[in-house]
């Protein structure tokens, strides 16, 4: 710990980054998450506060830790300790002891305890034969011509061999049971309702010498059931028109999702013409003689109601007038549940409730009263921030953020980040019901406060400004943001950079325009899907800035799966500057660099320029234009080599350029990188090393270079 410490505070007499540390810690939590870093522990007392004590002395068993051992029928010797009397408990500890090392690949473990008792001293040993350790050499599924293979044996939680979980999988009888049923439950969904699951082995019989068996599952699919006769009770029929939604068809497969789905869509449909409870049931009625399934649509409408009030129960620091502000029912109005349903999203929208119930509860003469039942999320929150990158090496922070700030739906969040590069502190108070009349309630108003200062490789800017904004969701993947920033720069670089950019203490008054697109699955971890972002950025001296001039910047990225493991992930982007007074009015702030961990990783960061734009001292100075390419081939092997980490290989190959002049503006001068990465997904992120080779290096420039870092680069 002492040697980590140092490496953490950055001793080295070298002066290299300390990219070790952050390396040592994310695989220390890597190894946490696994659990493997198991101290051996051996005996042990537990004591209660009667005075008993109970020791506990384990014998054999080595295959699994002392501390899972110990952990798994600590609650019995707890038990024990409190009731001597209760020997009945260090049986039942038995038996968890044999399910553990079952669980664990030894399927002929035999537990043997043993109790003695003199007073307020009882000692209970167990004696583990843990037998072989026995892993499965191959598993065979056959018969599924319906159902690729490699679906199916998904649905296995398999374990494997050796600390890391390398190797082959573990025989856990428990686990191959719960995938025939797996199995059969997926094919059942399906529509095969006579499917037959067969498991065999395993193959040679378990012994002593057993260490490898083989296993299979044999699948009789039968005959695929269809929809037949479709029956809707009368009831039902007069109050459905020819606008509602049709049940499955005569003859189609039956699949069990899609009777579900009608049943709710035809529930909601006619919630939304006044019946605000219906009660409605799809059941089924197989036929094996005909292999079909025949429906009856039946249940309760309930009677056409009209709203007469609105209710909010269970809120404390959210005003009941900001949740009535989201909730869009009617009052005497007719019962309308697409009111209800786009209320309760609002609601969820906001934050601020970790859960919302709707109630409806009789008034009399066809009316009731909507109650909405809120529980809201915890309204302070404070959360620790760490990260790693190949230029600012180890980042960490701390954010707070407060909600409903006195009760007046503005939320309050402030954050500061600090690393070897610089700091920033912001503080900002965001509401996303201003005027809800007016912008709507996808719609949030902010105004922003921040203070930084970061070293560059060519400079340092410090900062202070404050940005109001506002941004509207157009549709849950488009989105956009205005905003006015001012800020007060200031270059507090020793460097000697060229005369053209010699302008690094200015005051920026800017107006921004942001339009995103992304229908990502997982904006932090995604698999599919596309982002693309425009910024056009407009500086102007008209309301108190120093310089004039545009900055506009396009990026696109697209996840195209392969298949379940593997992706190709593309991106481009793209930067210009539109000088009004000549490229010495840009400040070397706003130019453009490019190289490093996320954009051409053959160079290290801001590293990739031409001989143009290189000061006296061979700093980068920036251009008026750059471009970058990404394309990356993401692997996930199937095989996880680590239980809680998942392990990702890649491939990519990536381009760039930086150019002095927009009026220049192309793809000469290239630069390229080609190269692999190797990432552990934990649960603080994706912790990434990359190793990238540049095939048309000049002599000033690096052959190779390694990165590491947490988050994907793109």
């Amino acid at each position: 710990m002492a040697l980590l410490a140092r490496v953490l505070q950055g001793q080295s007499r070298s002066g290299t980054p300390h990219w070790i540390a952050a390396v040592t810690l994310a695989f220390l939590t890597g190894l946490q998450g696994c659990q493997i870093v198991d101290p051996l522990l051996g005996d042990y007392t537990v004591r209660s506060e009667n005075g008993v004590s109970v020791e506990v002395i384990f014998r054999g068993g080595e295959g699994v830790s002392r501390v899972r051992q110990r952990d798994i029928i600590q609650d019995f010797l707890l038990d024990l300790s409190a009731d001597s009397s209760r020997e009945s408990t260090i049986f039942d500890a038995m038996l968890e002891l044999e399910a553990l090392f079952e669980t664990n690949g030894f399927p002929l473990v035999s537990v043997v305890h043993t109790v003695q008792a003199q007073g307020d001293q009882v000692q209970v040993e167990f004696d583990i034969d843990q037998g072989p350790l026995v892993s499965v050499e191959e598993l065979v599924i056959s018969g599924n011509t319906s159902v690729d293979p490699e679906t199916l044996g998904n649905y296995w939680s398999r374990r494997r061999t050796a600390a890391f979980g390398f190797g082959e999988n573990l025989y856990v009888f428990a686990e191959l049971v719960s995938l025939t049923d797996s199995i059969q439950a997926h094919y059942r969904r399906l529509g095969y309702l006579d499917v037959e699951i067969e498991l065999s082995g395993p193959e040679p019989l378990l012994s002593p010498t057993t260490d490898k068996v083989r296993v299979s599952i044999s699948i009789t699919e039968g005959s695929r059931y269809s929809v037949g006769a479709v029956e809707t009770d009368p009831q039902l029929v007069e109050v459905i028109s020819s606008d509602a939604p049709h049940p499955p068809q005569t003859g189609s497969p039956f699949i069990s999702a899609e009777v579900q789905n009608y049943s709710l869509t035809l529930a909601n449909y006619l919630r939304r013409r006044g019946y605000a409870d219906p009660g409605v049931l799809v059941t089924t009625a197989p036929d094996p003689a005909t292999h079909t399934v025949s429906l009856r649509v039946h249940g309760e409408t309930g009677p056409v109601v009209a709203v007469d009030s609105i209710e909010v129960r269970g809120n404390t620091f959210v005003s009941t007038t900001q949740i009535l502000e989201r909730i869009n029912v009617e009052i005497d109005e007719l019962f309308d549940g697409s009111d209800e349903e786009e209320s309760l999203m609002r609601l969820y929208q906001s934050g601020l409730f970790r859960r919302v119930e709707v109630m409806h509860e009789p008034a009399g003469d066809g009316r009731i009263v909507v109650v909405f039942e809120v529980e809201e999320t915890t309204r302070y929150l404070v959360q620790p921030m760490i990260g790693y990158g190949s230029y600012e090496e180890i980042r960490a922070g701390l954010e707070f953020e407060m909600l409903s700030v006195l009760s007046s739906g503005f939320d309050f969040n402030a954050k500061g980040v600090a690393s070897e590069k610089g700091h920033r502190l912001s503080a900002t108070l965001s509401d996303s019901q201003f005027l809800p009349e007016l912008l709507g309630y996808d719609t949030t108003v902010s105004i922003s406060a921040d203070t930084f200062r970061r070293e560059e490789p060519s400079y340092t800017d410090g900062a202070v400004g404050i940005t109001p904004s506002l941004a509207h969701n157009f549709t849950r993947s488009l989105g956009g943001r205005v905003g006015y920033i001012f800020r007060e720069h200031n270059n507090t670089s020793s460097t000697v950079i060229d005369p053209g950019a010699s302008i690094g203490d200015y005051t920026e008054s800017s107006v921004v325009l942001e339009l995103t697109y992304d229908d990502r699955d997982n904006p932090l971890r995604p698999t599919e899907g596309t982002r693309v972002a425009l910024q056009l950025k407009r500086f102007n001296d008209s309301m108190g800035g120093d310089v004039t001039f545009a900055r506009i910047g396009l990026s696109a990225s697209t996840i195209l799966p392969l298949t379940e493991g593997t992706r190709i992930v593309l991106r481009g982007q793209a930067g210009w500057l539109t000088p009004e007074d000549g490229s010495d009015s840009i400040p070397i702030q706003e130019r453009f660099f490019n190289g490093g961990e996320s954009s051409v990783r053959s160079f290290r960061e801001d590293k990739l320029a031409p001989d143009d734009l290189l000061d006296i001292n061979g700093q980068v100075v920036g251009g008026e234009f750059r471009n970058v390419f990404n394309a990356e081939f993401r692997w996930a092997p199937p095989l996880q080599p680590l239980r809680a980490v998942e392990l990702e290989l890649a491939l990519f190959g990536d381009a760039g350029n930086l150019g002095a002049s927009v009026d220049n503006y192309g793809l000469q001068d290239m630069k390229f990188a080609l190269g692999a990465g190797l990432r552990f997904v934990l649960p603080i992120g994706p912790v990434r090393f990359d190793i990238a080779h540049n095939p048309d290096r000049l002599p000033r420039e690096r052959d190779w270079t390694l990165h590491f870092s947490i988050g994907y680069p793109f």
